[in-house]
């Protein structure tokens, strides 16, 4: 009779809440365009140069579709070295279709903004249909538990950021792949075969849009034991085993095959994975030698993207070394995995327990591949926390449906729907009676004291009038901040410099922050970012080789340079070797102070190792070049010369080739001249024609210059 009570009052307000659900998801869709609107006028900033402006599969002309399949997410051969193996291809045809139609230029970053924001608002609506569709929360659970996902201030740089994209797009996918994985778990044959496939193709989709999209059928496989398998119920007041367990565990184990096999073929697309190409400053966790340490720094990492989600208060660029506070104990640690872990368990035996339990399986499923469990470039990443707040999302929807006393299937007070279905089941004996005392205590006759909105209408009670005071102030603050943040992502310089003001121990934010400010000849503040790098983190390299570069090219003191220099070329820690980058400086260095043979060593080490790695650029040999001609080794440095003709014309600029000729033509003005001494006939070979024609096209000013001096 209980059920049948339910049924009833659920079918009556189904059909009225189905248009109450669309004006929600309006509702959420606009909330979602409004807060990231301003980022219209951004431009490209962090890694987002790099995946747009100098990305090759973006060019049609130059890289196929298949090309795309078989590049990683910036560009690079999959199986080559150089490779980070990011593998998102699915994010990368949005681009590409993007730059088909606007470019890819500065003036077209907004066209690419304007993508996010639309997938945003997408996802946000789509996380409303979802909750809305499973019936997991009341109409004004759904609406908080979305609105908070919607306002959330920890999604600024997935909606914010051009390659926050992926994320967004591979929850999208996710989200579908849940749902009809669960619509295949209400299905029958063969309907349901259907369904389920349909949810294997949306997993894969967001797979190929982000990494962590191979978890969706792990996470619906999860939902499939809570709410079908009813597995928190077994034993708990005489409850079995329901009949379709068995369907249950069918499908548990096709998607426990199915995400190994995916897991698999990932692994064998990307080739042989590499160490992660990141510092000693970006991760110092990877490098910790103690396994028990590493441990203990890893979970209170945890505690901290908690932390973030319940009290947004600091954002920043770079989470990297020295950020976050060494812990001294695990106690932060403990308190995070009981409020994620011990939450469940305190609900266990009320209704809401598989609801509790499906917002830390959101929680901790989606959040396992940047537990530390597989290395990445970065302490913490705020983006990594879009999937994962969902379980935040909806444990805000199901703490409005406790405290203001809704129930699932409509706003009546929760308590009394529970008590009237009790005295049903309990004194009536017939469905018609149940009903008639439901019908007279709506009308107030049986519980004056009881507040019950009018059927069907919607009325809030006065304690969910309440709530929704604080929910309302809540978002505001959400708003707030995730308007400021979005600003913050107009310039690079807006964006570091508001990741030094919330964290300001952050040695690679003053690092960005100088960076910027030597781009913009802002030499003063370049100089004081730099020295307030090398004070924070003391073994952070890089800030020494901008500061030996200020020293050498703005101040002309050479001697403050060197120390620096050498400074720069030291292990940031054992067994890790100074960046190419920091060694090409360094023999560049060595070069202006007329220490030729080191310089030489130096610069072809660094060259040596980039090649190995396949990222040796023009500029490199270019460097390489000048040492070798500098240090008296003509011909080789024509070689190198070259060989820097033979790359690819990426970063190759007007300089490289002024470079090139300029110790070529002397070397053919001194050949010019041995042989009129001689009394031979000096005249340019077929293959120096070739070249000078090669020049000439890039360099033409130089070329007439130096044809007029070898005449002479």
């Amino acid at each position: 009779k209980l059920q049948f009570l339910y049924l009833i009052e659920y079918t009556k307000r189904r059909g009225r809440m189905g248009v109450a659900h669309i004006l929600d998801v309006a509702v959420v869709a606009a909330c979602a365009c409004a807060l990231y609107w301003n980022t219209l006028g951004a431009g490209y900033c962090l890694d987002d140069s790099s995946a747009i402006r100098d990305n090759l599969d973006l060019d049609s002309s130059k890289t196929t579709i298949r090309g795309v399949f078989s590049n990683d997410f910036w560009g690079d051969p999959l199986l080559s070295n150089s490779s980070n193996k990011s593998y998102r291809p699915l994010t990368v045809l949005t681009f590409r279709w993007t730059a088909d139609i606007f470019g890819k230029g500065e003036d077209a970053a907004w066209a690419y903004h304007a993508g996010n924001i639309v997938l945003y608002a997408v996802v946000c609506a789509l996380w409303h249909w979802f909750v809305a569709r499973r019936d997991l929360v009341s109409r004004g659970g759904c609406l908080v538990s979305s609105l908070v996902f919607a306002f959330h201030p920890m999604h600024v740089e997935n909606g914010a950021s051009v390659v926050g994209r992926a994320d967004v797009l591979g929850m999208i996918f996710m989200l579908a792949s849940i749902d009809w994985y669960l619509r295949a778990a209400a299905e029958r044959s063969p309907r349901a075969a259907a369904w389920f496939a349909a949810a294997v193709v949306a997993c894969v989709a967001s797979m190929l849009s982000k990494e962590l999209g191979m978890l969706s059928l792990a996470i619906a496989a999860a939902f499939d034991l809570l709410l079908n398998g009813r597995v928190l119920r077994w034993g708990v007041r005489d409850e079995a085993m329901p009949k379709g367990m068995r369907d249950v565990a069918v499908r548990f184990a096709l998607a426990a095959v199915i995400s190994m096999g995916l897991l698999v073929a990932a692994r064998k697309a990307r080739g042989h994975m590499l160490s992660p190409s990141m510092t000693f400053i970006d991760n110092p966790i990877f490098y910790e030698k103690s396994s028990a340490t590493r441990v203990m720094m890893y979970t209170h990492v945890h505690a901290w993207y908690l932390l973030l989600l319940f009290a947004p208060l600091w954002s920043c660029a770079d989470w990297g070394y020295n950020v976050l506070p060494k812990p001294e104990t695990p106690l932060a640690a403990v308190l995070a995995y009981l409020i994620v872990f011990g939450t469940p368990l305190c609900f266990l035996r009320t209704a809401y327990r598989e609801k509790v339990a499906l917002c830390t399986v959101l929680l901790v499923v989606p959040f396992l591949p940047a537990s530390g469990i597989v290395p990445v470039g970065t302490v913490l990443a705020e983006r990594l926390l879009l999937i994962p707040s969902t379980g935040f999302a909806l444990g805000a929807g199901l703490l409005y449906d406790y405290v203001a006393g809704e129930e699932v299937w409509g706003p009546v007070a929760a308590r009394g729907g529970a008590k009237l279905a009790a005295a049903a089941v309990n004194t009536k004996e017939t469905k018609k009676e149940a009903q008639k005392e439901v019908k007279e205590a709506k009308k107030g006759k049986k519980d004056g004291k009881r507040e019950v909105s009018k059927e069907g209408s919607g009325a809030p009670t006065g304690r969910a009038l309440a709530v929704w005071g604080v929910v309302g102030a809540v978002l505001a603050w959400y708003a707030a901040l995730t308007v400021e943040r979005c600003y913050a992502w107009h310039s690079p310089m807006a964006l570091f410099s508001q990741g030094i003001r919330d964290c300001p121990t952050s040695a690679k934010g003053h690092v960005q922050v100088g960076t910027v400010a030597m781009q913009n000849r802002n030499v003063s503040l370049g100089l004081a970012m730099f020295k307030r790098a090398s004070e924070i983190a003391p073994n952070y390299r890089v800030p020494h080789m901008y500061l030996g570069r200020i020293y050498a090219e703005e101040m002309n003191d050479m001697e403050k340079a060197m120390v620096h220099f050498e400074e720069s070329i030291l292990p940031e820690t054992e067994g890790l070797r100074p960046d190419d980058e920091v060694m090409l400086e360094y023999g560049k260095a060595l070069c202006k102070v007329q220490r030729f043979d080191e310089c030489v060593k130096v610069i072809t080490q660094s060259v040596n190792d980039a090649r190995g790695i396949g990222k040796d650029t023009p500029p490199m040999y270019a460097d390489l070049a000048t040492a070798l001609g500098m240090a008296g080794r003509t011909e080789a440095s024509l070689r190198t010369f070259e060989q820097l003709l033979m790359l690819p014309d990426l970063g190759r600029t007007e300089e490289h080739y002024c470079r090139w000729s300029g110790i070529y033509f002397s070397k053919a003005a001194k050949e010019q001249a041995k042989a009129k001494a001689q009394g031979k006939p000096a005249d340019w070979t077929a293959s120096q024609k070739e070249l000078l024609n090669v020049v000439a096209v890039h360099c033409p000013h130089v070329v007439k210059k130096k044809q007029a001096a070898s005449k002479q």
